[in-house]
């Protein structure tokens, strides 16, 4: 099923965001950008985590709340939480959560996950 514009938006627009003392985190909404310029610039519905991860620490190191560390894991894992992005591999995936809930780095690039759009979102966008 295609998806209009403004459902589309709408999806978009209900992220969840990760807030504390009045500063929210952008992870999830650099990753959705970086996605639709993969998108525009190669046509490809997912990004490997690999490839995506020094672009998205690039983004949260210039846009993101400040950290030591940033970690573009998180996004690229709790993005599927909010019933726009799907990761390849999920099966394999599933169950090496951390106690927090979270994956590792390691775990997704020794699983060579990817990362994208849900298939009615990508495919409304092409």
């Amino acid at each position: 099923m295609l998806l209009d514009r403004p459902t589309i938006l709408e999806k978009f627009d209900g992220l969840t965001v990760w807030q504390r003392g009045g500063r929210r985190a952008p992870h999830k909404h650099l990753l959705v950008l970086l996605s639709i310029a993969q998108i525009v610039r190669t046509g490809r519905q997912f990004v490997s985590y690999e490839e995506a991860a020094p672009k998205l620490r690039a983004l949260l190191d210039e846009f993101g709340v400040w950290q030591r560390n940033n970690r573009p894991q998180y996004p690229f894992w709790r993005l599927r939480n909010d019933g726009i992005w799907q990761l390849t591999r999920q099966n394999q995936l599933e169950g090496q959560e951390q106690a927090g809930g979270d994956i590792s780095e390691r775990i997704l690039k020794d699983h060579a996950a990817a990362g994208g759009f849900t298939d009615e979102i990508y495919r409304s966008m092409v």
